[in-house]
């Protein structure tokens, strides 16, 4: 049996594509909509104690993030503007939008300078420590199945999961549908 170059090209073609399909599989959080998002507690930078629980009556998105991490900075851009669009907007049922960052980091050096760089003017900003770029273990990552990075949770104001991983033109024009007008 005679094996062409093009068979070999398109073996390995099929092999990539099966590999990259097996990871995108693999790093989907077990969380989907409808889920109650799990609380957790963390220290803010200034060392005050934070819980999400503190967030409810809130949109939230939740958003695991690094600074090593490409899409996650080309990404910040548009949540700085959905944060400043609807951090203060009257919706029904609903005090305002927060995001909370939740930095799968080694380097707290690098994630201080990311925040400033890319104008993250939110409060809520946190480091779940991770030894690599490749591992989610810290304590939150754990409790949210992070298998990749961004991973997003938009939370209702009662805390429950309403989108897993969405756009921020979606989350924009999820959040534009609870505005009072």
């Amino acid at each position: 049996m005679k094996i062409t170059f093009d068979k070999i090209v398109t073996a390995l073609l099929i092999l990539v594509v099966g590999v990259l399909l097996f990871r995108q599989f693999q790093a989907q959080p077990d969380l989907v909509n409808g889920d109650q998002a799990p609380d957790f507690e963390a220290q803010l930078p200034d060392g005050r104690t934070f819980q999400l629980e503190d967030l409810r009556g809130h949109f939230v998105l939740i958003d695991f993030w690094g600074s090593w991490c490409a899409p996650c900075r080309q990404q910040n851009p548009k949540l700085v503007d959905l944060y400043d669009q609807f951090h203060k907007a009257s919706f029904e049922k609903a005090k305002g939008f927060e995001i909370v960052s939740i930095a799968l980091e080694s380097n707290r050096t690098a994630w201080q300078k990311a925040i400033k760089q890319d104008k993250l003017n939110w409060p809520y900003h946190f480091i779940d420590p991770s030894q690599s770029q490749e591992d989610f273990s810290g304590e939150i990552a754990s409790r949210y199945d992070i298998g990749a990075v961004p991973t997003s949770f938009l939370l209702d104001p009662k805390g429950t999961i309403i989108a897993v991983n969405a756009s921020p033109d979606r989350l924009r024009w999820l959040l534009n549908k609870k505005v009072v007008r």
